[in-house]
C-alpha cells in the first residue's frame, strides 16, 4: 500500500470512528436503506481493512482466534433471527456481529507508528467529546441544537461517561509528552464530566483505574502531575465543602449530596436511585433464571430483546451476553474481555514488555472505565458504544503484541510532543 493510499485509508478511518464517538445514540439516525450506521460503519472498515494477511496474523493471535469463534457462535441465532423477524433484531444482535470491530482496530493500529497516531489522535476525541458533554448538559445551549429524528445532531451525552475517567487518565499518564497546559485542559474538563454525572459504573471504574495508576506511577509521576491533581482535589474538596455549608439549599448542593449517595449506594446501603437498583438486580436474576430453563448453553438467540418492559434490557452486557448466547458466548466473552486484561496486566508487572509501556498501561485504564460501564449498562449491545468498545480491544490486542517485540529501539518523533521517543 501506497504511502498516499494508507494516508487517506487513515483519515477515512478516523472520520468514521470520531463520528461513532460523538454520535452515539443519534448515530441511530444515520441509515442508507436497511443499514443504520454501525452496519455502514462495517462496511467501510470491511473496504479499508480486509487484507488476508493480516486476518492470518489476526486469527493466529489467541485472542483474535477467540475473537472468531465468538462470531461463529453469533451466526447461527442472528440468521435466526433474521429471518423471523427482518432487520429489527439488530439492535439486540448487535453484542454478536459488532466483535467484527475488534479485527477493525487490530487491522487499522497494525503498527507501532499507527499505535502512536492513534493515541495522540485520542487527545482530541478525549477534549472535543468532554467539551460536547458539557454543552449539552446545559439545557438551553442543547435546545438550540437542531435534531433529526428526534436526536440532536451533535449527538446526546449519554453513554459518554465510559470516557471521564480514561480522559483523567489520559492526562496523567502522557502529562509529560503533552505539556501542563493541554494536560490540565483535558484534566479540568473530565473532573467537570465526572463530578457533573450520576454514574455509579464510573465510580466504579475509578477503583480500578486508581489502583493501575498506582501500581505503574513510575511511569508517570511527577512533580506536575502532583501539583496538578493536588489542586484539582483541594479545589473540588472546597468548592464542594463551601457549597454544602453556606449555600445548603441550592441546586448545586443538593447535585453533591447526591454525588455521594451515589458512590455510597456502591458500598453501602443507600436510598440513592435504590428502585433503580434493586430492579436491575431483579432483572439480572430474572435473565439468568430464564437463560437456564430455555437454552443455558446456547441463549435465548436474538429474536426479542430479553426484558420486554421498563429498560427492554437489563442493563448488564455480561448478563446479557449469557441470556443472548449462553454459556458458548459467555464464556468466550469472559475471555476476551477478562481473561486477556488479566494475563496482559501480569505480565505487565513482570516486565515482559518493552519500555516504556505507558500504551498498555493507558489500555489497561480504559478497560476499567470499560467494566465500570459494561456492569452497570448495555455497553456491548448498544451498537455504537459497542462499536468504540470493540475497537479499543482490537487496538489493546495489537498493541501487546507490539509492545512484547524485543527489538531494538528506534527513535520517531512522539506526534503529541515531537520528542524523539
Amino acid at each position: 500500500m501506497s504511502s498516499r493510499l494508507s494516508a487517506k485509508v487513515y483519515v477515512a478511518t478516523w472520520i468514521v470512528f470520531i463520528f461513532i464517538v460523538f454520535r452515539r445514540g443519534a448515530a441511530a439516525c444515520t441509515r442508507i436503506g436497511p443499514l443504520y450506521g454501525g452496519e455502514i460503519a462495517i462496511v467501510i472498515f470491511s473496504l479499508l481493512w480486509m487484507r488476508r494477511a493480516c486476518v492470518a496474523r489476526f486469527v493466529r493471535n489467541p485472542f483474535g482466534f477467540v475473537t472468531v469463534l465468538f462470531l461463529l457462535a453469533a451466526v447461527p441465532p442472528i440468521v435466526s433471527a433474521y429471518s423471523a423477524v427482518g432487520i429489527t433484531f439488530a439492535m439486540q444482535g448487535a453484542i454478536g456481529y459488532y466483535v467484527v470491530f475488534i479485527y477493525f482496530g487490530y487491522a487499522a493500529l497494525h503498527s507501532s507508528v499507527a499505535q502512536r497516531y492513534f493515541i495522540a489522535t485520542l487527545y482530541f476525541v478525549l477534549v472535543l467529546n468532554a467539551f460536547l458533554v458539557i454543552l449539552l448538559s446545559v439545557s438551553s445551549i442543547r435546545g438550540l441544537v437542531p435534531c433529526v429524528g428526534g436526536e440532536p445532531v451533535l449527538g446526546s451525552g449519554g453513554g459518554g461517561y465510559v470516557f471521564y475517567t480514561v480522559g483523567i487518565a489520559y492526562a496523567v499518564i502522557y502529562c509529560r509528552e503533552l505539556g501542563s497546559r493541554r494536560a490540565a485542559l483535558l484534566l479540568i474538563l473530565s473532573f467537570v464530566n465526572y463530578f457533573n454525572g450520576f454514574e455509579r459504573g464510573c465510580m466504579l471504574a475509578t477503583v480500578g483505574v486508581v489502583a493501575i495508576l498506582i501500581y505503574h506511577r513510575r511511569m508517570w509521576w511527577s512533580s506536575t502531575v502532583r501539583t496538578w491533581l493536588t489542586a484539582a482535589i483541594i479545589a473540588i474538596a472546597g468548592i464542594a465543602s463551601i457549597v454544602i455549608n453556606y449555600f445548603p439549599e441550592t441546586r448545586l448542593s443538593e447535585h453533591i449530596e447526591a454525588q455521594g449517595d451515589a458512590a455510597l449506594s456502591i458500598i453501602g446501603k443507600s436510598d440513592f436511585r435504590s428502585g433503580s437498583r434493586n430492579h436491575r438486580l431483579e432483572m439480572w436474576e430474572r435473565v439468568i433464571a430464564e437463560t437456564i430453563d430455555i437454552d443455558p448453553w446456547f441463549g435465548q438467540g436474538f429474536q426479542r430483546p430479553l426484558i420486554e418492559e421498563s429498560f427492554r434490557s437489563p442493563h448488564n452486557s455480561f448478563v446479557e451476553i449469557f441470556g443472548y448466547m449462553g454459556l458458548v458466548g459467555a464464556v468466550l466473552a469472559a475471555v476476551l474481555y477478562v481473561l486477556f486484561p488479566l494475563m496482559t496486566a501480569i505480565r505487565l508487572g513482570r516486565g515482559g514488555y518493552d519500555s516504556p509501556a505507558k500504551d498498555i498501561v493507558f489500555y489497561l485504564c480504559y478497560t476499567m472505565s470499560f467494566y465500570g460501564a459494561a456492569f452497570f449498562g448495555p455497553t456491548l449491545i448498544s451498537p455504537y458504544s459497542a462499536l468504540v468498545s470493540s475497537f479499543f480491544f482490537g487496538a489493546f490486542i495489537r498493541c501487546v503484541e507490539l509492545q512484547a517485540r524485543k527489538t531494538s529501539p528506534q527513535r520517531h518523533p512522539h506526534p503529541i510532543s515531537g520528542v524523539g521517543c
